[in-house]
């Protein structure tokens, strides 16, 4: 089996982090989503999650007790991922904030992406669109 050379991969060493909003609310979530499309911000995955209160509070008999530690156990999350450049983060967090604010449950953060590879040989999200004969 041969070795594979890091640097002659496809893939990209990029100043990528990816973003993680969790929230409670959909409709929070689908205001968020509008906002990154307007805001130019390349494409997330959604997955719907359940929170550790949630999975103590309803699928654990022996912790039934505690479901008035957890208030917010109510009801499903859903979770944001996406990758943005360094220079898109900021404005991630401004349109979490400005939409989610202090009147939903939920957390976002970053995280440094050290390695990405793109599976899709016609579009990319991190540059421009090259057009061929083809597409034109």
């Amino acid at each position: 089996m041969s070795k594979v050379n890091p640097t002659t991969t496809n893939s990209m060493a990029i100043d990528q982090q990816a973003f993680v909003c969790i929230v409670k609310d959909y409709s929070k979530l689908e205001s968020l989503l509008l906002a990154c499309v307007e805001h130019d911000l390349p494409g997330g995955t959604i997955l719907d999650a359940r929170g550790m209160g949630q999975v103590l509070c309803q699928d654990i008999p022996l912790f039934l007790h505690l479901r008035d530690h957890f208030p917010e156990a109510e009801g499903d999350s859903y979770v944001l991922l996406s990758v943005v450049s360094t220079a898109q983060i900021d404005t991630c967090f401004k349109l979490a904030e400005e939409i989610c604010g202090s009147a939903s449950q939920g957390v976002c953060f970053a995280l440094p992406v050290l390695r990405f590879k793109q599976f899709s040989p016609n579009k990319s999200y991190f540059s421009p669109a090259k057009h061929t004969e083809e597409q034109a």
